[in-house]
């Protein structure tokens, strides 16, 4: 008679590890199942110019294939190999940066929408950046979207 009293217990947990099994199976299936946002693809080339009254200026020129939302990428910016000390916030904020940023950059753009055929530029703040974009410089700017890079270009700056 012991055994019958033993028998449901072990009915339960039984029914427990089946339900756990179940749950695990069904939250790794979900899980695998989220869509994944790929950014579409655009390509663009930069300009670099060294200035006096600043630390330099970037012109970038979206050279073609999707429009990009500038709320929804950041810039990472290298001169000769090393990134500026203060990145570039955009749509344009003031850190890092030298008066206002020009085309889909500038916060006070109505279209922020960076499309095909359009330019956008910014200038390095010469008293809170570094480093300065001289002649001659290596100039990489790299585009990320949630993380990923989507998108670089490199150009040698002029004067």
């Amino acid at each position: 008679m012991p055994s019958r009293g033993i028998t449901p217990v072990v009915g339960v947990v039984i029914l427990l590890l089946v339900t756990l099994g179940l749950s695990g199976a069904l939250a790794v299936v979900i899980a695998d199942s989220q869509p994944t946002v790929e950014p579409q693809s655009f390509s663009f080339s930069i300009n670099a110019t060294h200035e006096e009254e600043h630390g330099g200026t970037i012109e970038l020129f979206h050279e073609g294939g999707a429009t990009v939302y500038t709320g929804d990428i950041d810039l990472w910016v290298e001169i000769d190999g090393t990134p500026l000390k203060v990145q570039p916030d955009v749509p344009y904020s003031s850190n890092g940066l030298s008066g206002m940023a020009k085309g889909p950059f500038n916060w006070n753009s109505a279209d922020k929408n960076w499309g095909a055929g359009e330019y956008g530029s910014f200038n390095i703040a010469k008293s809170a950046n570094e480093p300065h974009i001289e002649v001659g410089s290596e100039v990489t700017v790299k585009i990320y979207h949630e993380d990923v890079l989507v998108a670089s270009a490199t150009a040698i700056a002029s004067g």
